[in-house]
């Protein structure tokens, strides 16, 4: 059982869809990538909270932490050099606001992926899953 129409279905259709896109409008212009962006400036900005043990300051007052170790590790990959990265440290309201605003290529600290942030911002993979648990005392 072939394609609807014959052997020509789908030549005819890529030829309609080009026809109907040129006539009725212009395709937009797709726009660089935001890694594409990284690249071309040669370096990344990265949204960092203080939050031990993701980021915070040492005992010389140098930012380290796991989301600092990613960071220079996506430099090191991207640009070729660990120390390309810029770390702003940002508040938890702030996190957000502060991608939409355009003055970081993206956000290094602890974001739950939920449905409403989806409206606003692209998740990558999870890549730390914690959890959190209550504690207390046994009564008798």
């Amino acid at each position: 059982m072939g394609l609807p129409g014959g052997r020509g279905w789908a030549r005819g259709l890529t030829r309609r869809l080009r026809h109907r896109s040129a006539r009725h409008h212009q395709l937009p212009v797709q726009q660089p990538s935001r890694l594409a962006k990284i690249k071309q400036q040669g370096r990344l900005t990265a949204a960092v909270q203080d939050d031990f043990p993701f980021s915070f300051l040492d005992a010389h007052q140098q930012r380290v932490g796991f989301d600092v170790d990613l960071m220079r590790e996506f430099a090191r990959r991207w640009l070729g050099d660990a120390d390309a990265v810029t770390l702003v440290p940002v508040t938890t309201d702030r996190r957000i606001p502060t991608l939409l605003e355009g003055n970081v290529d993206l956000i290094a600290a602890a974001l739950t992926n939920t449905p409403a942030r989806q409206q606003q911002i692209a998740f990558s993979h999870t890549y730390l899953q914690d959890g959190q648990r209550l504690t207390g005392t046994r009564t008798r």
